[in-house]
């Protein structure tokens, strides 16, 4: 579809839909996988070590790598962690790690594999 200028416009749903497979993709992907989490962790090369060595290896595999929110931020117990576009849950697992047990996380993701997968994978 195109704009009277010669624009094309976006389809606000077919984008929704595409990141909405890609990711759930992703997700299925993860759940089907076993091995070395090192080689099939693309997102493991933002975390430090320590960060990730007791998560679920299907998080790991599941990450796609876009950055590592935990290391901006200092999070402190009993804060609230809202993680939009949490996928898998590291970024969830991670932080409740850091707000301890008086502390909040709630991860909010549009893909309903992504949301299955960090369900099975809580810690």
């Amino acid at each position: 579809m195109e704009t009277d200028r010669g624009k094309k416009l976006v389809d606000k749903e077919l984008i929704i839909e595409n990141v909405r497979d890609r990711y759930g993709e992703l997700a299925r992907g993860a759940a089907d996988c076993c091995g070395d989490r090192d080689g099939f962790a693309p997102g493991s090369v933002v975390y430090d070590s320590d960060q990730i060595k007791d998560l679920p290896e299907e998080a790991l595999i599941a990450s796609a790598g876009c950055g590592n929110p935990n290391a901006i931020g200092e999070l402190k117990q009993g804060e609230t962690v809202v993680d939009l576009g949490s996928g898998g849950g590291i970024d969830c697992f991670i932080a409740a790690n850091m707000v301890g047990e008086t502390g909040r996380v709630i991860g909010v993701d549009m893909t309903p594999d992504m949301i299955n997968l960090a369900n099975e994978n809580k810690v």
